[in-house]
């Protein structure tokens, strides 16, 4: 398929999406207009659904509109007389949000080292919205180490309930509020979506994905500080302001070690890891999905080629699952390119510590195992611009310090140098630390705090709702085709997958007119696998309303499974990665994963987290 061809297929499928999108949007104004407020935050997240997972669109001025409108519709509660009372010991709280806290990467880890860098000038109390288990001890000890509180929301909790709850604790808890909510979180743009209580951050994690709540915060935090970041943050998202706090770092030490220890720390690594001393140790950090071919780029094959010229190195790919290629790979080359599969904190540390280079993996980076790396002195080499940013790493200490390399074939050369340059390796790691220090650690990274919160209004404010642009055809079809090889068809099943989610949310969905017009112009993207219109017609309109929902939604299931295509195939596929234990499909955008530590003498205090109902 030419590239015309491929263009106008990925413009298609995704004006269905936007379309489809439109019905459901459709059914949330209805429910408003009829007062039944929850099914109308239901439908709206519905509707929402259709533009997950792609980024032609970052943001939605009608889902902005309504979300504006349900949060003008929540009660306020009467305010209390006096001023909020001080914290015990005088310093202002900063309530961080969170849907979830996870033992392992992600908002948790970069909330978790934003208390403890800022705990001695403010208190860091956390809202968990969707908390299932208990929350990591990590970051329950620094909650506690800067004397704030847990909070968690009751999950019976109706959605417009939590977010009243979540905006009556804001005003009464907090001085600062800074949301580190996945991209498509309802409860905090409704709570945080009318002039009343702390003003708000959100922190933009997630810069190359729609989201949702854009206009509710006083200010959006990029964490990466390029100006392309920017750009995208105000243009193509549509926010009025924001701010650049970059991703924050714990220092490893106030100064590199010195040559005999660094020396001595590495032949220990690497005697645990089980390479030779005197080879040379490229690594490289992130989920599997990361690393899968792409067109013409093809980041297994690169490491293949760069070891064949270079026969004294080694690659690790920390993070990666080993499938057949990959131990292929390994076995022509002697296993000197391996796949490590998730590892735990102690074992990325002791990694760092027996490596001599960093490189990025494609076609999508990791900014944050790079930087990690980079603090620990590694010299760093970027992925070739054929995988642009934000699909890459940038940043304010990546851009003045790292040249891209223009193509793959440069990217190739710029790793054979470094391995055969140790004198480069030690300066150009100690000029990408120190540039890392200066930016996201310690006294550097909190001077980005106090600008950006010096920059926020008195109390939170709303202002008018911007139109975005679209992003750059160049752009989105790259993601679009990315997408497509990690086996993520846009528009196949996505109308019966959020009918299915209809039904789990206690609603009883039926197919309209505007839904049949807007699947008829995708037929040709749902050839096979999916349930034929009219039956899922008769089926919602006629058949299922006559059941009681529990048993509605069974046969909904019953009936979606049976449609799927290639049901064995698929079904001995997930059983054997079950058994093997690589399944990595849970690993979400832009992190890489960590285990839990499991030694007892790791185990921290922890404080009880408070269970608001």
């Amino acid at each position: 398929m030419n590239q015309a061809k491929r263009s106008s297929q990925i413009r298609e499928e995704l004006d269905c999406r936007a379309a489809l999108a439109g019905c459901f949007l459709d059914l949330s104004d209805s429910c408003v207009h009829n007062q039944a407020y929850d099914d109308a935050v239901k439908y709206l997240d519905l509707g929402i659904g259709f533009f997950i997972a792609q980024n032609r669109d970052l943001s939605s001025l009608r889902i902005e509109s309504s979300l504006r409108a349900i949060a003008n519709l929540l009660p306020v509660v009467q305010e209390k007389a006096g001023a909020k009372p001080l914290h015990p010991s005088g310093r202002p709280v900063c309530l961080h949000v969170l849907k979830e806290a996870f033992a392992f990467g992600g908002h948790t880890a970069m909330a978790t080292r934003w208390i403890k860098i800022d705990s001695d000038d403010r208190v860091h109390s956390v809202v968990l919205l969707s908390q299932q288990q208990s929350p990591p001890a990590e970051l329950v000890q620094a909650v506690c180490e800067s004397g704030g509180e847990i909070f968690i929301a009751d999950l019976r909790s109706a959605p417009l309930r939590q977010a009243a709850w979540l905006r009556e604790l804001a005003r009464n808890h907090a001085d600062y509020v800074i949301l580190h909510v996945d991209t498509t979180n309802l409860i905090a743009s409704i709570a945080f979506g009318k002039e009343i209580g702390p003003p708000v951050l959100m922190v933009n994690h997630a810069a190359h994905i729609f989201w949702v709540g854009v206009s509710a915060p006083d200010v959006i935090v990029n964490c990466h500080g390029s100006r392309l970041e920017e750009h995208w943050t105000k243009v193509h998202r549509g926010a009025k302001s924001c701010a650049t706090i970059p991703i924050p770092l714990l220092e490893a030490g106030p100064s590199a070690p010195a040559q005999p220890d660094r020396l001595e720390r590495k032949s220990r690594a690497r005697e645990i890891i089980g390479v030779p001393e005197e080879s040379i140790l490229i690594m490289t950090v992130g989920a599997s999905y990361k690393y899968k071919p792409f067109g013409k780029i093809d980041f297994l094959k690169t490491c293949q080629e760069i070891l064949e010229a270079v026969p004294a190195a080694y690659i690790l790919a920390a993070g990666v699952i080993k499938d057949d290629r990959w131990h292929d790979a390994s076995n022509k080359l002697g296993y000197r390119l391996r796949a490590l599969g998730s590892l735990s904190q102690n074992d990325i540390a002791i990694l760092h510590q027996a490596s001599d280079i960093y490189i990025e993996g494609f076609p999508i980076g990791s900014i944050t195992a790079l930087l990690e790396a980079g603090l620990q002195g590694l010299p760093a080499v970027l992925a070739p611009a054929e995988c642009p940013p934000p699909y890459s790493s940038d940043g304010v200490s990546l851009d003045d310090t790292l040249e891209r390399p223009d193509c793959l074939g440069k990217y190739k050369l710029e790793v054979a140098r470094l391995c055969g340059n140790p004198a480069e390796r030690i300066s150009a790691g100690a000029r990408l630390r120190d540039a890392i220090l200066a930016h996201h650690t310690g006294a550097g990274w909190k001077r980005y705090l106090e600008n950006a919160l010096q920059a926020l209004p008195p109390e939170h404010r709303v202002y008018p709702i911007r139109a975005p642009l679209r992003i750059p055809p160049a752009i989105y079809e790259y993601w679009s085709e990315f997408e497509k090889t990690r086996g993520q068809s846009m528009s196949i099943l996505i109308l019966e997958d959020q009918i299915f989610r209809a039904f789990s949310f206690g609603l009883r969905p039926k197919i309209t007119p505007e839904m049949k017009r807007a699947w008829r112009n995708a037929r040709r993207f749902s050839a096979g696998g999916v349930i034929p219109l009219t039956f899922l017609t008769l089926l919602c309109n006629y058949c299922l309303p006559l059941l009681p929902l529990p048993l509605a939604r069974i046969i909904f299931r019953i009936v979606k499974f049976f449609f799927r295509g290639g049901l064995l195939g698929r079904a001995v596929e997930k059983a054997v990665r079950l058994v093997l234990g690589n399944d990595d499909s849970q690993l979400s955008e832009g992190q890489y994963r960590y285990l839990p530590e499991q030694s007892h003498w790791l185990s921290r205090p922890t404080v009880p987290a408070r269970n608001t109902k």
